[in-house]
């Protein structure tokens, strides 16, 4: 039983075999994810996003609140599957414009794949706390010479931790604006015009708070490294996700 939080990209404690995989295997995932989408045809791509959707029917993860917590992600996909569909080879000429059919089932394709790794990034986030990301970074980077893992881990996990901030503080501006009325234009140009600054001076505050704390607290980053132990669910999700994969590249 999964209990939903407000921002989907915020962890939220379960009893998933997701949220009881070890974080290394879940790291690989991503990793092997985004090269494979590369060259992945449509088919393979809506297989994949189905094998998505179970994992977010498993885990509780509010698919639709996606759309919601990620500003203008909505505008951006009709903006890429307009754009792809009238500069392709004009199958269609009316009214000055061009449409391409080949360029609309292209930039299905992109979509797909771009909403495919919105929702892994969701998952991976939703299932997994930040002290694991950062142990698990650290763990993958310790064997390397030259290179402070402990250092990147910390900045990574604090990267992490701020996804749902700039998720919930854009929001917060959202609702101020259009409470006054500031929000209420349809130009999308406008809008963004409007969030941008407000929201980087409120996260540039929150960073130094953040800096200021963790100094204060005199916060070094030295530790015991992390120990890590694979228990069989997380051999059990990696091995459905392999094979999962390996039809994306062969389909």
């Amino acid at each position: 039983m999964t209990v939903l939080n407000a921002n989907p990209f915020s962890y939220t404690a379960g009893t998933s075999a997701l949220h009881r995989t070890d974080v290394r295997f879940k790291l690989i995932f991503l990793l092997i994810l985004s090269p494979s989408l590369v060259q992945a045809s449509m088919t393979s791509s809506i297989l994949f996003g189905m094998f998505l959707f179970w994992g977010c029917i498993q885990t509780g993860f509010p698919v639709m609140r996606v759309f919601s917590a990620v500003p203008f992600l909505s505008v951006m996909l009709i903006f890429i599957l307009t754009a792809r569909s009238i500069t392709g080879t004009g199958e269609f000429d009316g009214f000055g414009t061009s449409f391409s059919a080949g360029g609309f089932r292209e930039g299905v394709l992109i979509c797909t794949k771009l909403l495919t790794i919105i929702i892994a990034g969701g998952l991976f986030t939703f299932t997994t706390r930040i002290s694991e990301i950062k142990a698990g970074v650290e763990w993958f980077l310790r064997p390397l010479p030259f290179i402070s893992g402990r250092k990147i881990a910390v900045m990574i996990g604090l990267m992490v931790r701020f996804i749902p901030v700039i998720i919930d503080t854009a929001e917060d501006i959202r609702n101020a604006q259009e409470a006054r009325s500031a929000g209420a234009s349809k130009n999308v140009l406008l809008r963004m015009k409007l969030l941008v600054p407000p929201l980087m001076r409120k996260l540039i505050l929150e960073a130094d708070k953040l800096s200021a704390a963790m100094e204060s607290r005199g916060y070094s980053g030295w530790g015991t490294p992390p120990e890590f132990t694979a228990a069989r669910v997380s051999w059990a999700v990696f091995a459905a996700v392999l094979i999962v994969l390996a039809l994306l590249w062969t389909v």
